[in-house]
Formats: structure tokens, C-alpha cells, sequence
């Protein structure tokens, strides 16, 4: 149950600081967030335009940062400076991570490979695919820099599922999306 003392004194904050100290620090909010909204339109334009079809945990420090240019535009103060090297930073932040994830996630050529030594040669990896429908295909969640891919003994694994057929989707595209899920799931644990 929420507390009607404390929750008026949000209310009588926030219409305080929204009618008087922002306005000064920002201008009406109207002009601001138009400012904001140009800035954000032209980014994911070209963000767009360069092949992206989704915002992405670097691109919200970005939109951040525009956030932040738009006010500044208004009135530089140091804050707005702290604020944009604070989002830059965290901007850098993100990115380690999802190089950090993606050097330690096999690749579909990777995953492809392992499959081949474990089982040696066959016509096509869609022909091998099929005789594994029935077993699982362990994966690494780690690799040392340097290491091929390969199970070793007492090394933690995961299991892509290659079981029965749930879906009409051929059983190349289900282990592809369990495998993009994986990394997804990694790249995500990464960044907590």
C-alpha cells in the first residue's frame, strides 16, 4: 500500500522541479524533448540505414548521450559534461562485454567443426545433423584465448537439444536458434 504522505511529496517534487528548475536547466520541456526527438530520429536513421534493425543496449548510452546534448544545446552546465562522459563510459562498458561474450562463444563454423571431429567425416553437415536428431551436441560455455572448440574432461558444459521434430522447421534452423539463444543468454549473464 503506498504511504499518501510520502507519495504527495513526489507529486509536489516532481510538479516543482518539472515547473521551475527544469525549465531553466533544459528550457519548456515541449522544445526539449523536440530537440531530443530530432537528435534520437537522425541516430537511428543512419543506425537504420546502416543495417540495423534494432536498438541495442550501446545505443541506448548513445540516445543518453544525445539526451544529454539536447539539454546542453539549452544551457552547458558541467553536469551535462559529467553526464555525457558518464553514458560514453558505460557506452564502452557494453561493448567490452559483447566482444568479452562473443570471444567465448562458438561460432556456427566453430560448432559445425566440433561436430565433424566428433563424428568424422560426413557427406554435409545437414546429413549429420539428421543422425544426430536424437542425441544432444554439447557446447562450452568457456574457452581459454587460443583454445580450439572441444570437450575436454572436467570442462562444464551445455547441451544444444537435438531432439524430435516439434515445429515444421527443419532441424538445421531449431539447433540454430537454440545455439543463437545460448549466446544471446551469455551475453546477457555477461553484462550483470
Amino acid at each position: 500500500m503506498l504511504d499518501d504522505d510520502k507519495t504527495d511529496d513526489i507529486l509536489d517534487e516532481a510538479a516543482r522541479i518539472t515547473s521551475w528548475d527544469r525549465n531553466i536547466d533544459y528550457g519548456h520541456p515541449k522544445d526539449n524533448h523536440a530537440c531530443t526527438a530530432e537528435l534520437w530520429n537522425a541516430y537511428l536513421a543512419r543506425r537504420t540505414a546502416a543495417g540495423s534493425g534494432s536498438i541495442d543496449a550501446e545505443d541506448v548510452c548513445i540516445l543518453n548521450i544525445l539526451q544529454k546534448v539536447s539539454r546542453h544545446a539549452w544551457r552547458r552546465t558541467r553536469d551535462n559534461r559529467v553526464d555525457i562522459a558518464g553514458w560514453a563510459r558505460n557506452g564502452q562498458i557494453v561493448d567490452d562485454a559483447e566482444r568479452a561474450a562473443a570471444a567465448t562463444c562458438p561460432t556456427a563454423e566453430e560448432l559445425a567443426s566440433e561436430l565433424r571431429r566428433r563424428t568424422g567425416p560426413v557427406a554435409s553437415l545437414r546429413a549429420h545433423l539428421r543422425a544426430l536428431a536424437h542425441t544432444d551436441i554439447p557446447v562450452r560455455t568457456e574457452r581459454l584465448p587460443g583454445e580450439g572448440v572441444g570437450v575436454d574432461p572436467g570442462v562444464e558444459t551445455d547441451r544444444i537439444s537435438a531432439d524430435k521434430p516439434t515445429s515444421t522447421e527443419p532441424l538445421e534452423v531449431r539447433l540454430r536458434k537454440q545455439v543463437e539463444a545460448r549466446i544471446a543468454r551469455a551475453a546477457h549473464d555477461t553484462h550483470l
